[in-house]
């Protein structure tokens, strides 16, 4: 569980793991809201190097414009690195967040993979 997340209005957030939805939830806590969710699939193809695939991030409308998925994504990816899982970014969200973070991100000790057609494979076959 990730703590002391603010968004843009200064309202703390809290970042869960749901591993019965394979997500991590993000609640404005004030209110007790989910304001949104990053939805992942582990890859467990090759057990010494597990990964984390990443293939869906969305906020709801009404918590738009508030920075709560930056938020939800650094909260995912720092419970992520913590548990010794690369992360594969296929969500554009996710994908982004690295793009601005990601020296910080490795820094900490976080791996990144890019996504080729293993994991592609993977997310399509989650789909059906």
């Amino acid at each position: 569980m990730s703590q002391g997340l603010t968004d843009k209005t200064g309202a703390a957030l809290t970042v869960t793991l749901d591993e019965d939805a394979a997500s991590y939830v993000v609640t404005v806590d004030d209110t007790g809201e989910q304001a949104g969710a990053a939805d992942f699939i582990d890859d467990t193809s090759d057990p010494e190097n597990p990964a984390r695939i990443f293939h869906h991030t969305v906020v709801d409308d009404r918590f738009g414009g508030r920075g709560i998925g930056s938020a939800l994504v650094e909260g995912a990816l720092d419970d992520t690195r913590e548990r010794g899982v690369a992360v594969v970014p296929v969500c554009s969200m996710v994908a982004h967040w690295l793009t601005k973070h990601g020296e910080d991100f490795t820094a900490a000790g976080g791996t990144v993979r890019e996504p080729g057609e293993h994991e592609r494979q993977i997310v399509a076959r989650a789909a059906h």
